[in-house]
């Protein structure tokens, strides 16, 4: 992480520094974050990236699916010709959609 390189002392702050080891620092097309998922929501907008797999949509428009591997600028929406990952892309964004909405009410 970028506290090790500058030789931050993790445990010496209040409460740790929140991190995650072995994520790179230096991305490139073949790197893949298969661990972890990235959900986004904001101003209608919103949005799944798990893996190399991302699931988008605009405010009031319907979900978009694209294969990061091979389409970077996401021209090719496999929404309708690839249902089933959709459908589950979208079954996940609406649990983390549920978390946030449960997690902003205990605050």
């Amino acid at each position: 992480t970028l506290t090790k390189l500058a030789g931050v002392n993790e445990s010496a702050q209040p409460g740790g520094v929140p991190s995650r080891p072995g994520v790179p620092l230096q991305w490139g097309p073949e790197t893949q974050i298969a661990d972890r998922e990235l959900w986004w929501f904001h101003d209608g907008h919103r949005a799944l990236r798990s893996g190399n797999w991302k699931l988008v949509a605009a405010k009031g428009t319907p979900w978009e699916l694209y294969d990061l591997t091979i389409d970077r600028a996401e021209q090719q929406n496999l929404a309708l010709t690839n249902p089933d990952k959709a459908r589950e892309l979208e079954s996940r964004w609406e649990e983390r959609w549920q978390e946030f909405q449960r997690d902003a009410r205990l605050r």
